[in-house]
């Protein structure tokens, strides 16, 4: 994706013209980090090996060449094997070749409009103006690598994202859950008791999903992110009522509920005192069903996660059904047992589910 150069500058040049190239190099040694690559310098990593192919590998592991050229460079034997090499070099590397003029001899195949250093014995002018296009050329890199870099986290992540409901599902799996049997129920104070089964959790967005495929009809969006355990949201009361019936069922009354809710017990919230241990509340997010504790009866989230539906009216209007239990973005009052909010039947919202009730066993 990035090249990774070893040198900034490599010298090419002959021997005749030395001087010329050590004062140059001398520039470059008085910046910290600057690298370079000068034959001369490197003589003793160089014994023994093919110049030819050192001169090969150099060049494409530099960011620039720096080529002295003059009437010594043309005359030597090895400098016109380097321009063949240069010249094969430059056409797939336009502009990284840098072209000093120690005099005005022409130099076939280096084209004469490209723009050139001409020497006047200056070579801290020269070193200057290659260490601010090194510099420049590093932060251009530098600038891409956090681009890049940026997205390769934002692909990252997006992954993440994409697969959070499975990585969710694992970690808080759809348990296999079953109606619990509510026994010494009172329907009034006059009744009898009686019994009731009320199922564990709130239904789940598996369970719902599955429903709404059996009949072809659409699936409520849910909130992001769509966890198959989390308890279904968006639907009206009577999408509620539809599905209890479909299964067998129907939706609790405000008193079977609450009866519930205290498994005998006199609490504030359906577990207990300690709201942080049975409810979730306070959060922007739903959480999987059954990820705080039970009540008495192994209830779970009758308190937190989101609000559930009642057959009761609220007042004389039919039109409006009690909502119990509170919701994950209720505060800690809305958690108790004997708080109640109430919505449309028609209505529906990201915080209320509902939960089934059976007369008989199912």
């Amino acid at each position: 994706m990035f090249r990774r150069f070893k040198y900034d500058i490599a010298f090419s040049f002959v021997q005749e013209d030395i001087v010329a190239i050590e004062k140059v190099a001398e520039e470059f040694k008085k910046i910290k980090g600057f690298k370079y690559y000068l034959f001369t310098e490197k003589e003793e990593e160089g014994i023994g090996q093919n110049i030819f192919k050192i001169t090969r590998e150099v060049y494409p592991r530099s960011r620039f060449v720096l080529i002295f050229t003059s009437k010594n460079f043309i005359n030597g034997f090895w400098a016109r094997v380097e321009k063949m090499l240069m010249l094969a070099y430059i056409e797939k590397h336009v502009g990284r070749i840098i072209q000093v003029r120690l005099d005005d001899t022409p130099i076939d195949g280096l084209s004469k409009d490209i723009v050139s250093f001409k020497w006047k014995n200056d070579p801290e002018r020269i070193a200057r103006v290659l260490i601010k296009k090194v510099l420049k050329q590093k932060a251009i890199e530098r600038r891409r690598r956090v681009i890049v870099g940026c997205f390769v986290l934002l692909a990252v992540a997006g992954l993440i994202i994409s697969n959070l409901p499975v990585l969710k599902s694992v970690i808080f799996p759809i348990r296999e859950l079953r109606p619990v049997l509510i026994a010494g129920f009172m329907r009034d104070s006059s009744a009898a008791q009686s019994s009731y089964y009320i199922n564990q959790t709130e239904v789940t967005v598996c369970e719902y999903r599955r429903y709404c495929d059996s009949l072809k009809k659409p699936m409520p969006p849910q909130p992001w992110p769509v966890i198959s355990s989390n308890p279904v949201v968006n639907v009206s009361w009577w999408d509620a009522l539809a599905f209890c019936k479909a299964r067998g069922g129907r939706l609790p009354t405000e008193r079977e509920w609450e009866y519930a809710a205290e498994a005998n017990l006199q609490t504030k919230y359906a577990g207990g005192n300690n709201a942080s241990k049975v409810a979730v509340y306070n959060r922007k997010r739903l959480s999987p069903v059954a990820t705080k504790s039970a009540n008495a009866f192994g209830l779970f989230d009758m308190s937190g996660n989101v609000g559930e539906w009642t057959s009761s009216p609220a007042g004389s209007a039919d039109s409006l059904k009690i909502i119990k239990g509170g919701g994950h973005r209720s505060g800690i009052s809305t958690l108790q047992i004997t708080s109640r909010d109430s919505l449309q039947i028609n209505a529906f919202n990201t915080y209320t589910g509902f939960r089934i009730v059976w007369d008989q066993k199912p």
